[in-house]
Formats: C-alpha cells, structure tokens, sequence
C-alpha cells in the first residue's frame, strides 16, 4: 500500500496563464506552484524538469511543497496522464528528475531509503524503459520496466553489476520479471531469458534451466571428448576435424541439416536469433566466423579442432579462447537451414 507523506492538498479550476520564466508554460492554479521551497538557484531545475516531462499534461499539478524524503527532496504530482508521479533532487540543490508511471509507482512504494535517487530521465533500453538510481541501501540501483513485462523490478548489487557486465537488456535475459527473492539456500531473480542466482559464498551465476534436448546434448559432447578417439567421428566414419556443423548436429540427434557452420549462423541471424553477450547458457550453438561449438556453461565451450585433412582431437575451450572471431550463440528451437 502506498502512503502519502503529505495530504492531497489541490485547488482547480482557474487558469492563470503565467508563464514559468522563459518556458512558455501555462498552468492550472493548484494548492502550490512547481518548484514552490526550492532555494533562488534551483528553482529553474524543478521548472526544467517539469518541462521535459511534458508539463501539467503529463504529471498534473504538484500536490505539496518541496521537501526532504530521506537524502534528498522531492515534490508531488497528481492528475495528469501518469495519475500519480513526482520531482526528485537527489541533493536538493542540483539536478532534479522526473519519476513517472510504473518507476513512480515501485519508489514510492518501496522507499528511497533502499533506491536512492534518480541519477537521469526515465530513458529507453532495448525493449523497455530504465532509470539509474543511487544513494540508498542498495546502492547503484536499475529500475527497469519491461515493454512485454507490464510493471517494474529492480536490479541492484551483484545482480546489477553481473547484468550489465553480459549487455543488460540487450543480453539474453532481457528485462526482469521479479524482484530478488529466497530460492532454497540462494537469492535469486527472474528475467524474460532466464534467472541469476547468488549466495553469500558464491559469485551471481545464470540458473541453469536446460531443456532436455539441450541437456542430452551437452552430456553427449561431453562423453565424445573423454572417449577414447575424440579425433574420430564413429557417426561419419571420419576425423572430426574441419566438421564442426556435423558434431553440434549429432549432439542434438540431426545429421546434414545445414552445409557449414557460417550457413547455420546466417540462419540464426537473420531470424534474431543471436545474442552477443560472452556468456552463453549450457546447451546452445556458439558461434565463431567460420566455426561452432556448443556451450556446456560456466564459460566453457566443446568443439571441434583443426580443418579438413587433419585428425585433431575435440577440446574444451573458454567462450573467447579461439582465434576465431566470437560472432554469438542461440538457443536450438528444432530449425536449421535448408
């Protein structure tokens, strides 16, 4: 439940016509004007962020004067488009931020003791909204609302600097879908693509989700590099080497779908396939200009070595420790080319 910190003390109905400075900004009369205890110098900020959110229109009227909420100042608004929003100044001398819809929404339930405040505009990203938050409990704080999501989460701590060191809502996971919570002996959130995880002894990890596909695939290029030939391809009757699009096939039980490992991407590619961040989950295609492997997670890949005419046998090898350049990795989905 969400509890004012102040009435909702509004006066409607008379149009004053007054301009906010050089702004060019009529409004509506209200209990108290934008910007209203703000100090002589930081008066233009609050009128400026009212501004570039659009005005009375988008936020309404403020419903109360500037005053402090923990580490910093903030002043309501109600009845413009967003219902309910607000002004924030972390420092409550500089720079000021409109907070609206959904963000509004999570800060003023949570508080800001825990988020701090806005660091800039409400901003897109990918295929949402984000807005960066800092001074309170949780320190560097995202609030993310997803397009397909509907409201918003945070991402904070270990999870956020995990987030965005894979390419945040441009990674695999995309935007979350719930808070941190308790998930047997570890935290864990959720995201669009996935989950991370973390405990007090441990790093923030992906959760490992496989299907079982992508399970028996991963068992089976494990078994074939501790056989006792993993240079030899008992399926093929040949050298594994210079037939990496024929090893990742037989790890999912397909044989001679797609002609080489650059036709297999192309594929990929040109249906979005792709994702670019280094840190694909166990169980999906890794791409390399001109080669594939499958990840079998934590950083690791499984691939054939050499090219065609030698006898080398398949090895373990980091995400990046090819020369080959990194292009991606995608999920099977039952589809190749031709």
């Amino acid at each position: 439940m969400k509890i004012r910190r102040v009435s909702r003390a509004r006066q409607t109905g008379v149009v004053l016509g007054v301009v906010f400075g050089s702004l060019g900004i009529p409004f509506v009369a209200s209990a108290t004007n934008v910007g209203e205890g703000s100090g002589e110098q930081s008066h233009q900020g609050w009128m400026q962020a009212y501004a570039r959110i659009g005005g009375q229109g988008t936020i309404g009227l403020p419903e109360n004067a500037i005053h402090v909420w923990n580490a910093g100042c903030i002043q309501d608004f109600g009845g413009g488009r967003f219902v309910d929003a607000a002004l924030m100044s972390p420092d409550c001398r500089g720079n000021v931020y409109p907070v609206v819809g959904n963000h509004w929404s999570y800060v003023s339930a949570v508080g800001t003791y825990w988020t701090g405040y806005p660091r800039n505009d409400s901003h897109r990203w990918n295929a949402g909204w984000t807005q960066d938050f800092d001074g309170g409990k949780w320190g560097p704080t995202l609030i993310m609302r997803g397009d397909a999501v509907g409201r918003a989460f945070s991402v904070h701590n270990g999870m956020r600097d995990y987030y965005i060191s894979i390419g945040g809502s441009a990674s695999y996971l995309g935007y979350p879908t719930s808070d941190e919570y308790k998930w047997d002996s570890y935290v864990r959130q959720d995201f669009q693509g996935g989950s991370l995880t973390w405990r007090s002894d441990q790093w923030v990890r992906p959760l490992q989700t496989m299907t079982p596909q992508e399970q028996a695939a991963v068992n089976w290029v494990i078994a074939e590099k501790n056989s006792p030939d993993p240079s030899w391809s008992d399926q093929f009757r040949r050298p594994w080497s210079g037939y990496c699009e024929g090893f990742v096939e037989v790890a999912f039980g397909t044989r001679g779908r797609s002609w080489s490992a650059d036709e297999h991407y192309k594929y990929r590619k040109d249906r979005g396939q792709i994702h670019i961040d280094t840190n694909p989950p166990a169980g999906v295609f890794v791409f390399y200009v001109g080669h594939i492997g499958l990840s079998i997670g934590d950083g690791q890949v499984i691939s054939t070595q050499g090219y065609e005419g030698q006898r080398i046998p398949v090895a373990q090898h980091r995400v990046l420790g090819l020369a080959n350049k990194y292009l991606g990795w995608a999920r099977f989905d039952g589809t190749w080319p031709r």
